[in-house]
């Protein structure tokens, strides 16, 4: 199971470097997105939270999850009673601070926006004609269904977010992925994946495909398992 994987390799950076009693605080620190332009945003709307960890030196790394908590007291502590998403939030925050990883803070403004048009310039780069996100990201939708068209395919699991948006059909993940991901050349996958349980099954599927993960939640399990993460702009 990914959640043994990484509490594990969490267990491993504590104790190696003898942090069991270094503090870290994990709370809800949403950041604050332009909604000038695009206002349905997951994480505007208050379907979803960013976690976000910060260890005594001020390091930080972040999950985003449907579950908002708090927790403080020590990485020891941490490790026995704490949540999923505090762990994996943590886990990216320890991996930064070893130097593995980089950019853990998600982006604020139009910053999203222009993410899209990255990651649209990214794909057209690489060649892929059909496109599959797997994960409701509005920037992302609205930048991608102008440069592939009828050739994007969008699934989610939050009911709330089926039907048609910015002129694509988003389709439930759980009836769907399986079928679009074999009809797919390349997915575009939210990195939440790990949080909600789906990373294992989506990789089981896409076992021949070309999988890019979005987002800073994959930070730390991206560099490990050498999974490609696409990320450019948070900080």
């Amino acid at each position: 199971m990914i959640h043994e994987f990484i509490r594990d390799k969490m267990n491993y950076l504590i104790h190696s470097s003898a942090m069991e009693s270094t503090y870290v605080e994990i709370s809800v620190k949403n950041p604050l997105l332009d909604t000038s332009t695009i206002k349905d945003y997951p994480l505007v709307e208050g379907r979803e939270v960013m976690l976000r960890a910060t260890l005594e030196d001020g390091t930080v790394g972040e999950c985003f999850t449907a579950t908002p908590t708090h927790f403080r007291g020590t990485l020891g502590e941490l490790l026995v009673k704490g949540e999923q998403s505090c762990l994996i939030a943590t886990f990216n925050a320890l991996m930064r601070k070893k130097g593995f990883i980089d950019r853990t803070v998600h982006c604020t403004g139009n910053t999203p926006e222009r993410c899209a048009e990255l990651l649209s310039d990214y794909l057209e780069l690489l060649g892929y004609d059909r496109v599959a996100l797997l994960g409701f990201q509005p920037a992302f939708v609205r930048k991608l269904h102008e440069t592939f068209g009828d050739r994007l395919r969008v699934t989610d699991l939050n009911p709330g977010n089926k039907g048609k948006k910015y002129g694509v059909d988003v389709f439930d993940a759980k009836k769907c992925n399986k079928k679009i991901i074999q009809n797919s050349d390349v997915l575009v996958v939210t990195g939440s994946t790990v949080a909600n349980g789906t990373f294992e099954d989506i990789m089981a599927m896409a076992s021949d495909k070309r999988v890019i993960f979005y987002g800073t939640t994959i930070a730390g399990l991206a560099a490990l398992m050498g999974v490609e993460r696409f990320c450019p702009l948070s900080e």
